[in-house]
């Protein structure tokens, strides 16, 4: 986690996450080594979700002029120019508790008013993504507490909730995951509390 000169978080993945996440998949060896290719295949998938997400984000964000004036374009002109992606995991699957069944949790990083984050989730149930997700069933729960939209790839049998402007639970996700890489029991207990 970094801080923009604005006093907002910015979430990249360190170079650090990215080796320990290599150093666990050579380590793996047999029947491991399986499920850590299953594993491996999923990231790879949650990867090219992202990517997919992260430009319908920016798309809606840009076409959201002709409805709301550019105020939001404003509010998230910061986030826009960085190189960064719109779209960070947390959650089970970020916190390294998750396992093979677990579903992936993914917040748009749009800083949105209630009713905008409504008319996101509405629009990316309706969106049609590229392939592989082409033939994915999309659910928006708009007036959940947190509006979110359900993916399902019946294909790979890949579950995936996204939200917008999810801070707090990201935040959360770092403060776990910092903790279950630091010590062992904070893991056990981390998964018993689960």
């Amino acid at each position: 986690v970094s801080f923009a000169p604005e006093g907002e978080a910015v979430y990249l993945r360190s170079e650090w996450d990215v080796a320990l996440e290599e150093k666990a998949r050579f380590a793996l060896s047999g029947s491991n080594r399986k499920q850590a290719e299953a594993q491996a295949s999923r990231d790879a998938l949650v990867a090219l979700l992202i990517e997919q997400l992260d430009h319908f984000a920016r798309t809606w964000l840009a076409e959201s002029v002709s409805r709301s004036g550019p105020s939001l374009i404003i509010a998230n002109a910061a986030r826009m120019q960085r190189g960064a992606s719109l779209v960070v995991p947390f959650g089970s699957s970020a916190s390294l508790l998750g396992g093979p069944a677990s579903d992936v949790d993914l917040a748009v990083l749009l800083a949105l008013p209630r009713e905008e984050q409504r008319r996101f989730v509405e629009a990316l149930a309706r969106w049609h993504f590229a392939s592989p997700f082409d033939a994915v069933e999309a659910t928006p729960v708009p007036l959940a507490r947190v509006p979110i939209c359900n993916l399902r790839h019946e294909a790979s049998g890949l579950a995936v909730d996204v939200s917008v402007g999810n801070t707090v639970a990201i935040d959360n996700t770092l403060l776990i995951r910092t903790d279950v890489e630091l010590d062992e029991q904070a893991r056990q207990l981390c998964a018993l509390v689960k």
